[in-house]
């Protein structure tokens, strides 16, 4: 047996069998993170796993990451009515822990790091944890880090204060404290501290006055008067707190003038109260939700969203100024009169004349018209995959991993293309698609495919950014069967080939790109058409990877679309996030060991037999993948597949889901330099494929149309549903439409989704009389 690669690899998988949710931690650290591109990096979102223990995949991905120490999260549901929690005594006083201990029922797992020692047990959901000098109750926002790993202090291992662990006990068989229990040793902790350990429901909130940034200045005001409450859970290197209530840290994220390690540089950063926060070591200052961001990684919702959590501020809190409301007055004269009501008022005076409320339709299920953010755990694949998305995401000046995850599985297909088959003879191209906002950073990514193929001196597999027409892909594929193309603005151009004015030529693109798409290495014949005979293209392997917004994406396409297959080839890859505006952490110059390993791979897969060469002149015999552990994987999959095609309203979605997975697991595995298809690639493969099929089976309802009818039906809809509040007045939603619809039939458009309970009409009277204001809004 191997020796284990890290403190983490040594017992996680015990452990996690145990009940526990693991976590790995950097070398020096106590915090979550991650090993990207050569460097540890706070990790995002780490809490997710609380309640979704890591897969086993992701356990063996995070086990590869040498030195990582082991972290349990806390909070973790072992039963209906309990969680795993953990009480750290931060103290060495023997009266105090005396004291302590008698007020506590003892636990037999215990581990010591630096100072007092951390006890195991199960306690009540919904327990609140809580932290004194003394003592801290680790409950649904933390994770401690167990033995095995080394303290980042000391340098010296935690340890395992007797012969029972997490390693050795079950969850289910840790001790149990009922909340009498826990009440009686909150009562002791406050004799000793003589300071009331339940602190407010909720931070007292620091008012401003009114203006348009209200709610962001609250919010970093109150957090600094509150530190206690999330500086701790930032996990920064070197924490401590002083006497005056100022908390020194390392600011991990930049690197060291120096050059020193991060466990030899000084605390430069200070957080004080009601001050704010700067790095002395380069004079920067940050907001709390500016400093929250830098310290775990965490876009802008996300960061808002663990300050108003640990503050206690309403999680119902929005960004822009809450909605007023008004008394009405007594008299008629300003009346609300929603959809439902029949209502006649006098012309002069607006007052109503006669109501007759009528019953108002009840709602239809709602459609959900955005996609939901792809799973975190997905977004780190091993190998050249992850080495490619970590350099893209650091020469983005908005990063996303969900942007840079379409080109780098394009890219490594294509590395493979015919020279690799899958274990069940699939080929390793692949349509992608990556669809956000404008704005969100889909340049950079798109144009890093072409960086990098050109740095590995494999610019001739470049294609086209555009088909004009049949012939032309035709002609493409000729003079290259192999191929990779960058393609900006793909929604326009798939909506200029399924116009209804497009040529034949321009219609017969789609036709072909859906033929080649399923060769895998057989020959495909092209048309023949007047003075052109038909050819045969030998293994052709073009892949795609385009950009567009959703709304242009889904609008080029047309219902036949789903119905042809043409949609479900397709493997798309959306977001609704806009990171910040940020300085490029690298020069946008594919470093030299990032193009050897894209070249040493190509060379490597192209390698024929030196023992058994082909003839001279007879066509290259592919290498043929094998499963290693990950045919159990697949054929679950293909089960779950063949429930959901049996809905024939949802097949089209799933007809080639399995064939994605399989593509997506191969490339994995060839990314990591294997030819065998482990386990953890076929679940990461099938996950992916299965999240693009579920998204799109659930969000083109609200885009793909049967005509253009229907079409001008879902945009008026997905113009109301995106509005602010879900509500648009009729000034504004005719705006948007700029001209794009004659009167008379946005009012039967309006009347059909008013019926059918999609959406409401809202209409409001004016106190002085007049012609109402009509408000649409979804039900």
């Amino acid at each position: 047996m191997s020796e284990p690669k890290s403190p983490f690899d040594a017992s996680c998988l015990q452990i996690a069998a145990n009940g526990y949710s693991v976590i790995p931690i950097a070398p020096d650290s106590k915090a979550p993170s991650e090993f990207r591109a050569g460097r540890w990096y706070p990790m995002k979102q780490w809490d997710q796993y609380r309640h979704a223990p890591a897969k086993p995949f992701v356990l063996k991905m995070w086990s590869n990451w040498e030195r990582a120490n082991i972290g349990v999260i806390t909070g973790t549901k072992v039963s209906a009515t309990h969680m795993v929690a953990a009480f750290d005594f931060d103290t060495d006083d023997q009266d105090i822990l005396a004291d302590l201990e008698s007020a506590l029922p003892p636990s037999q797992i215990k581990k010591r790091g630096r100072r007092g020692y951390t006890s195991f047990y199960l306690v009540p959901l919904r327990t609140k944890g809580f932290r004194t000098p003394i003592v801290e109750l680790l409950t649904d926002t933390r994770q401690t880090v167990i033995p095995g790993s080394v303290h980042p202090d000391t340098g010296q291992p935690y340890v395992w204060m007797g012969e029972k662990t997490l390693e050795n006990t079950p969850a289910r068989d840790l001790p149990v404290l009922t909340e009498e229990q826990i009440e009686r040793f909150i009562e002791q902790v406050e004799v000793l501290t003589k300071k009331p350990v339940a602190s407010a429901p909720q931070a007292e909130l620091i008012q401003l006055p009114d203006d348009e940034q209200k709610f962001w200045r609250v919010l970093n005001n109150t957090a600094y008067a509150n530190l206690d409450r999330w500086v701790p859970d930032l996990n920064l290197p070197k924490c401590e707190r002083t006497s005056n209530g100022t908390y020194k840290a390392v600011a991990h994220w930049r690197a060291s003038s120096t050059g020193r390690s991060l466990m030899e540089r000084s605390p430069n950063l200070s957080i004080m109260p009601g001050q704010g926060a700067r790095d002395f070591g380069t004079g920067d200052r940050y907001t709390a939700i500016n400093l929250t961001m830098h310290a775990l990684a965490l876009e802008l919702d996300d960061a808002v969203r663990f300050l108003t959590t640990r503050l206690g501020m309403s999680a119902e809190m929005t960004f822009a100024p809450p909605k007023l409301e008004f008394e009405q007055p007594s008299t008629p004269n300003n009346v609300e009169v929603y959809l439902g009501s029949e209502v006649e008022a006098d012309p002069e005076t607006g007052e109503i004349i006669e109501e007759v409320p009528v019953a108002k339709p009840e709602p239809v299920d709602g459609v959900k018209r955005e996609f939901d953010e792809i799973p975190n755990e997905l977004l780190y694949p091993p190998g050249l995959l992850g080495e490619i998305m970590d350099w893209i995401v650091g020469g983005a000046r908005r990063p996303s991993r969900t942007l840079a995850l379409g080109p780098a599985i394009t890219l490594v297909g294509t590395l493979a293309g015919q020279v690799v088959k899958g274990p069940t003879s699939s080929a390793t191209h692949l349509y992608a698609i990556g669809l956000a906002p404008s704005g969100a950073g889909k340049d950079f990514p798109l144009q890093a495919i072409k960086r990098i193929m050109k740095a590995a001196m494999l610019g001739n597999l470049l294609g086209p950014s555009e088909f004009i027409s049949m012939p032309s892909v035709i002609n493409f594929l000729q003079r290259q069967s192999l191929s990779i193309c960058a393609m900006d603005e793909i929604g326009a151009w798939l909506k200029r080939l399924s116009n209804k004015n497009a040529s034949s030529y321009e219609q017969s693109v789609s036709k072909i790109l859906r033929t080649i798409w399923g060769t895998n290495f057989d020959s495909y014949l092209t048309p023949e058409w007047a003075q052109r005979a038909s050819v045969e293209i030998q293994n052709p392997a073009l892949s795609l990877y385009g950009v567009s917004t959703p709304e242009e994406f889904f609008e080029g396409l047309e219902g036949a679309d789903i119905r042809n297959g043409f949609l479900n080839r397709f493997l798309v890859f959306s977001t609704g996030k806009k990171s910040a505006d940020r300085e490029p952490l690298n020069d946008g110059e594919v470093p030299q060991e990032l193009a050897l390993a894209i070249v040493t791979l190509r060379n490597r897969l192209w390698q024929v037999n030196p023992d058994a060469p082909p003839p001279i002149g007879a066509p290259r015999e592919p290498k043929k993948m094998v499963w290693n552990g990950g045919r159990g994987a697949w054929e679950a999959l293909n089960a779950e597949l063949e429930r959901l095609k049996e809905d024939p309203d949802k097949e089209p979605f799933y007809a080639r889901t399995g064939e994605i997975a399989i593509r997506l697991a191969s490339i994995r595995a060839i990314g990591c330099d294997r030819l065998e298809v482990e386990k953890e690639d076929m679940e990461w493969g099938a996950a992916l494929a299965m999240w693009s099929a579920n998204n799109m089976a659930r969000v083109t309802s609200g885009y793909m149309a049967e005509n253009e009818n229907q079409k001008m039906y879902n945009r008026i809809i997905r113009f109301i549903d995106t509005a602010p509040g879900q509500s648009i007045n009729r000034r504004a939603l005719l705006q948007k439409l700029k001209g794009a619809i004659k009167a008379r039939d946005l009012e039967e458009l309006l009347k059909n989704a008013i019926d059918s309970g999609v959406i409401e009409e809202v209409k409001k009277i004016p106190l002085q009389g007049g012609k109402p204001s009509v408000t649409y809004k979804m039900m």
